[in-house]
Formats: structure tokens, C-alpha cells, sequence
């Protein structure tokens, strides 16, 4: 069995990632034990948000069309009435 460092220590998400602020924040909410279960909310959702970033990014890579650097766009001419 493998204890999850986010249930035990959610400001280490954060400062991991290189949020002081959250980081911070989050390590107030761990000394007062009533809103620990909330810093370890946030800290998931934290996590998960950035791996569906990472994936969406990845997605976006991946499906990227080449562009053609010696393509010339087709002139277009007016027509004189």
C-alpha cells in the first residue's frame, strides 16, 4: 500500500509545481485540520487539471498541419464592372 503524498501533504502540489502562493495558501488550510480535506481537494483537482493540459497540448502537436513554406497563396483578381 502506497500513501499518496497529496493526502497527506496537498502544499507540496503545489510548491512542487512552482505556485508559492497556492502553495502557501493550501499549507494554512493543512495547520487548521477543519479545511484539510478542502487543500486536498484542491490539490487533486490541481493535479488533474495539469494532465489534461499536458494531454490537450500533446492532442494539439499531434494534429497540427504542416505548413508549407514555399506554398504561394493563389492571387485573387478583382473584376472590373
Amino acid at each position: 500500500m502506497t500513501i499518496r503524498t497529496d493526502y497527506l501533504f496537498p502544499c507540496a502540489t503545489f510548491f512542487g509545481h512552482g505556485r508559492v502562493l497556492f502553495g502557501i495558501a493550501a499549507l494554512i488550510m493543512q495547520i487548521s485540520i477543519f479545511f484539510w480535506p478542502q487543500a486536498v481537494a484542491w490539490a487533486q483537482k490541481f493535479k488533474s487539471g495539469d494532465g489534461l493540459e499536458k494531454v490537450l497540448s500533446e492532442l494539439a502537436d499531434a494534429h497540427r498541419v504542416p505548413v508549407d513554406p514555399y506554398a504561394v497563396p493563389v492571387k485573387r483578381f478583382r473584376q472590373v464592372v
